[in-house]
Parts: C-alpha cells; sequence; structure tokens
C-alpha cells in the first residue's frame, strides 16, 4: 500500500508520512502542526498515526 502526502499540505501543516506499516502509519509532526492537520492525514491513510514530534528547523 503506498500513499504520498502532497508536499504542499506537508509544508504548510507541518505533518508528514514518512512510513506505512499493515497496523498504523510513522508520521513527523512539526512542534506547532495543528490538530486538524493530523484528523486529515488519519482519514486520508486510513490507518492509525504513530507519531513522531520534530523541531521546526529540521521539518
Amino acid at each position: 500500500m503506498g500513499f504520498e502526502l502532497p508536499y504542499g499540505f506537508a509544508r504548510d501543516h507541518g505533518v508528514l508520512v514518512a512510513a506505512l506499516g499493515a497496523e498504523h502509519a510513522e508520521v513527523l509532526v512539526r512542534e506547532d502542526a495543528h490538530p486538524q492537520a493530523l484528523a486529515e492525514v488519519r482519514r486520508s491513510v486510513g490507518l492509525p498515526l504513530r507519531l513522531q514530534r520534530v523541531p521546526r528547523a529540521l521539518f
């Protein structure tokens, strides 16, 4: 199963799907990301999210 989050969405909202597994998606989350963006990623990938918070400078 493949999934690619649009670059503009990832940049603007501070969320990036790093990997998809059978049971969850690994998501990098910028420290200022809005929870609604995470809800949209969850809806789009159709899997539970495992989050890793990253500083804005590293995102």
